[in-house]
């Protein structure tokens, strides 16, 4: 059984990080995923009861879906270069708050605009997530157990 290193050491720019910081790491990014697709589907089981209560046409509740995806896609590259430079670790923190944040306005969100503006902010904080995360997992572990934590 070989020994791990208990300190990062730098090899390039990928950091050998110790068993516990890379446990954390990897449940951190596997929150963040998990809430974005749970926001992904629940919305479609949800969506005629947010029409009912927001007296939305069908129309209207399409931007609720559609809000989401434009965001995200316009954003998935810019956000994948900022790890660089500012920090992978704190853009996924970033990630999860705006998320987090966004996702609380939804379901305080009185009227339709004020939700549609939300889950384009969710996109925001998804597009954080999802590149930096996977990122943040290639950095930490070593080779040899990167395939297990980015599955």
């Amino acid at each position: 059984m070989s020994q791990e290193p208990q300190t990062p050491q730098v090899s390039g720019t990928v950091v050998a990080a110790s068993p516990a910081a890379r446990r954390w790491a990897l449940s951190a990014v596997a929150v963040g995923v998990f809430c974005v697709q749970l926001d992904s589907f629940s919305l479609n089981l949800a969506r005629s009861r947010i029409g009912r209560d927001l007296y939305a046409t069908e129309d209207a509740l399409e931007w609720v879906i559609s809000a989401y995806l434009p965001s995200t896609g316009t954003l998935m590259l810019g956000a994948g270069r900022l790890g660089h430079p500012f920090g992978r670790r704190r853009l996924l923190v970033a990630g999860l708050v705006l998320f987090g944040a966004a996702s609380l306005v939804c379901a305080l969100a009185p009227p339709l605009p004020v939700l549609v503006g939300a889950r384009v902010a969710q996109g925001g904080g998804a597009t954080l997530l999802m590149p930096v995360g996977l990122s943040l997992l290639t950095n930490v572990y070593p080779s040899p157990l990167r395939g297990r934590a980015t599955g």
